[in-house]
């Protein structure tokens, strides 16, 4: 999520779209596919296997080796993969295809040679199509010379990347430049030469070469690919590989297409800027990386392993359908997978550090771990960021996926495409392998020691019984100690299945965790199994610690548990308050009429947090809690102002007329979002619409009450509320009309008088964004240029126009989370001191947002179990331009399933404001705001 590094090198990950959702996009892949010569899936013979096997020459079907092509050079040190050169023989006297001239297969000219193997491979290169010195080979099958349409996409795509578009980075010359394509890929490149080990000592290689040695070597880098894990690759548009002379111009690349030059590659899939739109990912290396040819094609396949790693069995790169582990380990995989590069490898980071250390001897490296303690497998699997994988983790990964793709990869393939679809590791290894994932590292080490012949499913040692999936989970349940890898451990085990789970994972409530504690309600509330459902319904709701009986009757009420309503009421006065809460919010969504009174006979709860969901809950009755006003109206005098708005949206739905007078009072003493909340209140009870003045309504009240409410009025059409968000607001005078100084945030109007700001600071907020102007006209001035700018620059105009007595504060997070001030502040006193603040911060560290949002609710570095409130804002303005990446819970399910619970209490409305395209998911963004009361404000990027 948000900016992340390769080695010294950033990368962004977007969330990939489908192109053929509409009709037009769907015609616009079709015209693509014509542009790139057709669409081709790999058939059998285009495996590795096949084509080299001994006596067997396919160079006739395509990808034809150098010696096929009849090269006039030395071919480079790559291989052959032609099973003719592999025996030790040649393939070179080998007939070409009846369709190929002649003349053009003879001609020793380099200009035709290139052209034989764009033919072979499928290439369009610039250079090719508008090469005069040779005409023999203009008849070649597929050879694009002839292609109009593809000739001026060509000539466009040169213009792009070696012309106007980036001369001000780097002044090279167009001319020295080459853009080609293959099936898969597209490549810029203006490296004027490099050189090259060959199959016979060396040489140099000019930029026409690379370009063309590039594609086929990223081709085979797929095949390989494809090999081992099979025709599930999508790539909706070319992946792009932008080889520069320069940093400078890579970074030129970067800025324009990545989003900064600090970001080196996007991968998963985006329908943006890349190439102009013509790629769907890609990444870029310089000559002031990797000076030399072998450690630049390795580089090439390592990243090539990394993005298609991110758009197999589905495109995304988010953590949850991504975990860093197999992202790292497919990317090592498919280098080392070539015997050149088995030395070679590329430590990854995302916004922090990154591993070091030799990419020899791997293997080796690999036994001394099996052979020694290492963390347990499900801490690695556990990993949120690529910066805090280890070396060994390295290794480790890669060498999970190199002896299962080899010794057991049907049930391999089976396990990673579960982990693809978001599967939690212990769901995706016991459906996929039929083991824990703990057993299957332990039989990972018994193979590389030599104690297992094969990772296949072959019995384990005699006389040692196997006590099945369930037994071994358990017993890592209860053992494990790490937080993290219990809540990992616990995600694992998706729900429960039996009893015996179930009270092994309540007992784990020992550890003070939010991640443990969510985790656990999670899975009761997925929970279907009926012997399951019947002891949560009895042992459950009787269970020993106040906590674990919370969970089970908050899971109750999740699946509208109607046998269970009894149970529940009998907690309404139970001696903890989130026993009680969950009770009553559980009672509520089960929804039964007969629970209505026992709810109002249960108000009088001096617990706030447990009175706030016991009114909530009887307000989802209606008017049926109409008995509980008294009662309810006393609250509207707490000094907490949760339960004051508690009271006063479940006095609007009650509806009684003792509600009236008690709100008219509020009015003279409640400001901002409670004034408001008071004010839809009385015109919901009364069905009048006065303006919100106490003398206004307590003259009208006055004769109205010996009449009683007013009859309800004809129901209206619903207004969107869109128009309340961008309507010109009342100057604060009186008068009509746009005011200057109304406060707003990314075009929106701010109607609270307690606010806090939110602000993201990883370093991906570095990265440059450009609004379209459609955008801005509802986001109000954003500047161009870093994130960060933009974040800040809205954030100061906000609390400039911030009222002197509203009370704000603001809350910075990356890796860390740091609130500016330890309480809410008033704009008059502070402004000064806030401005300052922001002008100081930088972007730096990781995506802890779920320690953003606890320090949102008043829980920085606090329990979250206390049954008291935090003096919380209203209303918060979180904005972030990545997806988790650090902190103690990062899967976004957990999250928001905190969040929601959390905000029971809190009652903030949380404003989620997106900023940028790649790096994070909408969606979940999105939901995150809606459940708790908040709009969702997008601020995109221009493609």
């Amino acid at each position: 999520p948000g900016a992340l590094r390769i080695g010294r090198y950033d990368a962004r990950i977007p969330r990939g779209p489908s192109i053929l959702r509409t009709p037009m996009r769907l015609l616009s892949f079709l015209l693509l596919a014509v542009v790139l010569g057709g669409i081709r899936f790999v058939r059998a013979a285009d495996t590795p296997e096949e084509r080299i096997k001994p006596g067997v020459c396919l160079c006739p079907t395509g990808k034809g080796c150098w010696h096929y092509l009849r090269a006039p050079m030395k071919p480079p040190e790559d291989v052959c993969r032609c099973g003719v050169c592999a025996s030790g023989s040649t393939c070179g006297g080998k007939p070409a295809p009846d369709a190929w001239p002649q003349a053009c297969l003879e001609s020793p000219k380099v200009e035709c040679f290139w052209k034989r193997h764009a033919s072979s491979w499928g290439i369009s290169c610039s250079r090719c199509v508008t090469d005069a010195e040779c005409t023999a080979c203009e008849g070649l099958p597929g050879f694009t010379a002839a292609n109009a349409a593809t000739k001026e996409r060509l000539g466009k795509q040169l213009l792009l990347e070696m012309g106007k578009g980036l001369r001000k980075s780097d002044p090279t010359d167009g001319r020295q430049g080459v853009v080609a394509w293959s099936r898969h890929f597209y490549v810029a490149c203006d490296i004027p030469q490099l050189r090259l080990v060959t199959q016979g000592g060396q040489r140099f290689a000019d930029t026409h070469e690379l370009a063309h040695l590039t594609l086929e070597r990223a081709e085979k880098a797929y095949d390989d690919f494809v090999a081992a894990f099979g025709n599930e690759v999508r790539l909706d548009k070319p992946m792009a590989i932008f080889l520069c002379k320069t940093r400078a111009k890579k970074e030129a690349y970067r800025a324009a297409y990545f989003g900064g030059a600090k970001i080196g590659f996007v991968y998963a899939g985006a329908e943006g800027k890349i190439a102009g739109g013509f790629a769907w990912n890609g990444f870029g290396v310089s000559l002031e990386d990797y000076d030399n040819d072998r450690d630049l094609h390795a580089y090439c396949r390592h990243m090539i392993g990394h993005i298609l790693w991110s758009c197999w069995h589905g495109v995304s790169g988010f953590l949850q359908f991504c975990p860093r582990w197999a992202f790292v380990g497919c990317a090592d995989w498919l280098c080392k997978s070539n015997p050149l590069f088995k030395d070679f490898t590329q430590f990854c980071m995302e916004e922090g550090g990154a591993a070091s250390g030799s990419g020899k001897l791997w293997e080796d490296k690999a036994k001394l771990l099996a052979a020694s303690k290492r963390i347990p497998i499900d801490q690695l699997f556990a990993v949120s960021s690529m910066s805090h994988l280890s070396f060994d983790d390295h290794v480790r990964a890669w060498s999970y996926m190199d002896v299962m793709l080899r010794e057991d990869r049907t049930r391999w393939l089976a396990v990673l495409r579960k982990i693809r679809e978001g599967k939690e590791h212990g769901t995706a290894f016991r459906e996929g392998l039929g083991m824990t994932p703990e057993d299957f590292d332990r039989r990972w080490a018994d193979r590389l020691l030599g104690r297992r012949k094969t990772m296949a499913d072959i019995p384990l040692d005699e006389g040692k019984v196997d006590e099945g999936v369930d037994g071994a989970e358990r017993r890592r349940l209860a053992t494990e100690q790490d937080p993290l890898v219990l809540g990992a451990l616990l995600r694992g085990v998706e729900k429960f299945r039996d009893v015996k789970t179930a009270t092994t994972a309540l007992g784990r409530l020992n550890i003070d965790s939010d991640l443990i504690r969510e985790t656990i309600a999670i899975l009761f509330e997925r929970t279907k199994e009926p012997s399951v459902l019947e002891w949560m319904r009895t042992e459950g709701l009787a269970w020993r610690e106040p906590v674990g009986k919370a969970l089970i009757a908050r899971a109750l009420g999740k699946q509208r548990d109607a046998a269970s309503r009894a149970g529940l009421e009998a907690l309404l006065d139970d001696g903890h308050w989130l026993v009680r809460a969950n009770a009553a919010t559980a009672l509520g969504s089960i929804h039964d009429p007969a629970s209505a009174p026992v709810l109002a006979a249960h108000m009088d709860d001096r617990g706030p947090k447990a009175f706030i969901a016991k009114v909530d809950a009887l307000a989802g009755y209606g008017k049926a809690g109409g008995p509980a006003t008294p009662v309810v109206v006393e609250r509207l005098k707490s000094t907490d102002w949760q339960v004051r708005l508690a009271a006063i949206q479940a006095l609007a739905v009650f509806g009684t007329a003792d509600a009236v007078e008690p709100l008219i009072d509020r009015l003279d003493a409640e400001g901002g979002r409670l004034h408001r909340e008071v004010h839809k209140a009385l015109k919901a009870i009364t069905f009048e619409n006065f303006i919100a003045n106490p003398v206004t309504w307590r003259t009208w009240w006055k004769g109205q009450k010996p009449r009683g409410l007013p009859p309800p009025p004809p129901p209206q059409e619903k207004k969107n509320p869109e128009d309340d968000r961008y309507a010109p607001p009342p100057k604060r005078n009186g008068g009509g009309g746009a005011d200057a100084d109304e406060t707003t945030y990314y075009g929106r109007r701010v109607f609270s008088q307690s606010i806090l700001f939110v602000l993201d600071l990883s370093k991906s907020m570095e990265s440059i964004i450009d609004v379209p102007k459609d955008a801005q006209a509802k986001l109000g001035t954003i500047p161009h240029g870093p994130r960060i700018l933009v974040a800040k620059t809205a954030a100061r105009s906000a609390i400039e126009k911030l009222d002197e007595r509203a009370r704000f504060n603001i809350v910075f997070f990356s890796t860390e989370v740091r609130p500016w001030r330890d309480t809410l502040v008033t704009a008059g006193g502070a402004r000064d001191a806030a401005m300052g603040a922001i002008d100081a911060a930088y972007a730096d560290g990781e995506t802890n947002i779920f320690g953003a949002l606890k320090a949102a609710v008043g829980l920085h570095e606090k329990s979250s179990m206390s049954g008291s409130l935090e003096p919380v804002p209203d209303t918060i303005y979180f904005l972030t331009d990545g997806a988790p990446s650090r902190g103690e819970i990062t899967d976004t399910e957990t999250i928001r399933s905190w969040m929601r619970d959390m905000n029971r209490f809190a009652k903030v409305e949380l404003h989620v404001i997106a900023m940028g395209s790649l790096g994070l998911d909408l969606k979940v963004l999105e939901q995150l705001a809606k459940e708790n009361q908040g709009e969702f404000i997008h601020i995109p990027d221009k493609k």
